[in-house]
């Protein structure tokens, strides 16, 4: 087979680097400059120094965080204490790493968020390898730095979400696809590593599936990686035997989805909220624009003019399958962005695969330059925001700044222990009396933060439909007659209080959480429960 060189054209890019090499022929040069020496930190032990590094930096912050868990976080905290096979709106991934890591170092928040920055550094990592097979390791070294030091994978490396499990489970299956497409090893093991990777990542997120259709995509775009991986019948038994693999690690996941009338599956279909307008062009447009500040301004209009050229990208075999991973995730949630809405994060997994080609593209004598730029701006930004977030004098005032409160990144992750302090306080004058939480969000953050623990507390739920965790899993029992502290961030819960005998205002909590926002719960002691239904 004749070697496929990288080339945006059919002359050599000002951005292009000096290593080109074949894809699925033979590995890449080690070193790429000829004539000078091999860069130690473009060998496997430089990267994973440097990343490890980075990583230790991150978890040295999480020790000195000055903010509390977010709600999502505290309740995925509360699912850890029940490890099981699926939650109303995830899989169980995030709750069984928080279980792992509080069982090593305890439930305070940084053990909670511990396993963040070190699965973004596996992802890195993972990165660094998939650069290094498709244009040389210097390459490779940049998209694992480039990844690492991304604004959105900085801030995302001090919250515990989703996303950090499904990233690092996207960036090993991207791994598993490259060494495929690359044909320089036995093909059986990375058909079982993209299986493993592919399961455990569904295990994380669903969104993982958009993983499956970039493969597909790929595979629809290059009909020389097609007839490689899947022509033969030996190549169609590894892709039944990754399925395979895939589909027994998700299967005790749709088995508990079974159970309960795959309640996930119909949060997930919910949350796309594809309700109201048909076109919303003012979200596409932020959803846009907040993808410049996830991916960074430079590098991300690096991908966007590359994408913006599949009269060349289609003609280049490794270009054909980086477009085809970043175009199965991108297009599909800007979609989604114009039709009803999506959150900046949605698209992250999109950058596993850019990160590696404008690395790729960007590592040459010129583009290099705007490379080394791009990540000591994402460098500068991140720094930044630790040391003002240490600094924090008060809610919104960072190293003396008063930043206002829609460009305040932290708004929503304050005043959440200072209500638990209240909560509590307050909850020992009235003993025996259950707490009752009006939303998913105060029922988590009160489960974390009103101690001691365990703390009686309940959602309300008349019946119907269920709507999130709690609901499914602690609903206020409700014994007629009995007394209960209704905690309610809406204001007046006249529909609740409503059920009740007897009800007082007992006292309304409020706190600050940003330059002039406020976070305020009322608390009623509710008498004389007359049931759910009305007669």
């Amino acid at each position: 087979m004749a070697a496929n060189r990288f080339s945006l054209s059919g002359k050599r890019s000002n951005l292009e680097p000096d290593d080109s090499h074949a894809f699925a022929m033979t590995p890449p040069p080690q070193n790429p400059v000829p004539g000078a020496p091999p860069s130690p930190w473009f060998a496997p032990l430089g990267v994973g120094l440097t990343v490890g590094a980075i990583t230790i930096v991150r978890l040295a912050y999480l020790t000195v965080y000055p903010f509390d868990l977010h709600p999502d976080e505290a309740q995925y905290w509360s699912w850890s204490l029940s490890p099981d096979w699926g939650y109303y709106s995830k899989p169980p991934m995030v709750a069984w790493l928080i279980a792992a890591f509080t069982a090593l170092c305890g439930s305070g928040e940084a053990c909670i968020k511990a396993s963040a920055p070190i699965l973004h550094g596996i992802a890195a990592c993972f990165c660094y390898g998939a650069g290094a097979r498709l244009y040389g390791p210097r390459a490779g070294f940049f998209a694992a730095l480039l990844y690492l030091t991304l604004p959105g994978v900085s801030f995302s490396s001090s919250i515990m979400s989703t996303d950090p499990p499904l990233l690092a489970c996207w960036a090993a299956a991207f791994y598993a696809a490259v060494r495929l497409g690359d044909g320089a090893a036995p093909a059986t093991p990375w058909w079982l590593a993209l299986g493993l990777a592919t399961g455990l990542g569904l295990l994380s997120k669903y969104a993982m599936g958009f993983f499956i259709l970039g493969f597909v995509l790929w595979l629809a775009l290059d009909g020389a990686a097609r007839r490689r991986l899947i022509g033969a019948a030996k190549g169609r038994a590894g892709l039944l035997l990754a399925g395979a693999m895939a589909f027994l690690l998700i299967l005790p996941n749709l088995i508990w989805n079974m159970g309960t009338g795959f309640v996930t599956f119909a949060h997930t279909a919910a949350n796309a909220n594809l309700g109201g307008a048909l076109l919303r062009p003012e979200k596409f447009v932020e959803f846009t624009a907040s993808q410049f500040g996830v991916f960074g301004p430079i590098v991300f209009a690096v991908l966007a003019w590359l994408l913006l050229r599949p009269d060349r990208w289609l003609r280049e075999p490794r270009a054909r399958m980086l477009a085809a991973f970043v175009l199965a995730v991108l297009l599909p949630i800007m979609v989604l962005s114009l039709v009803s809405r999506a959150h900046a994060n949605w698209a992250a997994t999109a950058y596993l695969a850019g990160s590696v080609w404008v690395a790729g593209v960007m590592s040459g004598p010129k583009g290099r330059w705007w490379l080394n730029g791009s990540i000591a701006l994402h460098v500068a930004v991140a720094a930044t925001l630790m040391a003002a977030s240490i600094g924090q004098a008060e809610p919104g005032r960072y190293a003396g700044l008063a930043v206002p409160q829609g460009l305040d990144p932290y708004k929503h992750y304050g005043g959440w222990r200072a209500l638990g302090e209240k909560v509590a306080a307050l909850k020992a004058r009235f003993p025996g009396v259950p707490l009752v939480g009006h939303d998913r969000m105060m029922v988590a953050s009160a489960l974390y933060y009103v101690r001691p623990w365990p703390v009686e507390i309940f959602a309300w739920h008349p019946g119907g439909r269920v709507t999130d965790h709690f609901r499914l899993t602690r609903p206020w029992p409700g014994p007629v007659g009995g007394d209960a502290l209704l905690l309610s961030r809406r204001g007046d819960p006249a529909e609740i209080l409503a059920r009740f005998r007897t009800w007082r205002l007992v006292e309304t909590m409020v706190v600050p959480i940003s330059t002039g926002a406020r976070r305020s719960v009322q608390v009623f002691h509710a008498r004389g429960f007359l049931g759910y239904k009305r007669d």
